[in-house]
């Protein structure tokens, strides 16, 4: 549905779903990345790189599809302790 309002929109999946069937919803052609298991500095680094320079294939947990249809998953560097993300601002 979002794609059919906003076609040329980037579309970014990530939580449970996507790190457990990565698969699965990067062969759905209306989601253009996910992010695996930890994402909270995957998601910051992410947004830098996208709005930088768009050079967003080395990004740490970023899944994608190559140009020859292939998923590559950058594999996830994990927090080891939660408690020093700041609490969200909402």
């Amino acid at each position: 549905y979002i794609r059919e309002i906003l076609p040329d929109v980037v579309i970014l999946a990530g939580g449970n779903y996507p790190t457990d069937a990565c698969g699965e919803v990067l062969g759905d052609k209306n989601v253009n990345y996910i992010i695996v298991s930890e994402g909270e500095q995957s998601f910051v680094d992410f947004l830098k790189q996208y709005y930088e320079d768009g050079n967003i294939k080395t990004i740490a947990g970023v899944g994608y599809r190559q140009d020859d249809g292939s998923f590559h998953i950058n594999p996830q560097q994990y927090i080891p302790d939660l408690s020093i993300i700041p609490i969200p601002d909402r």
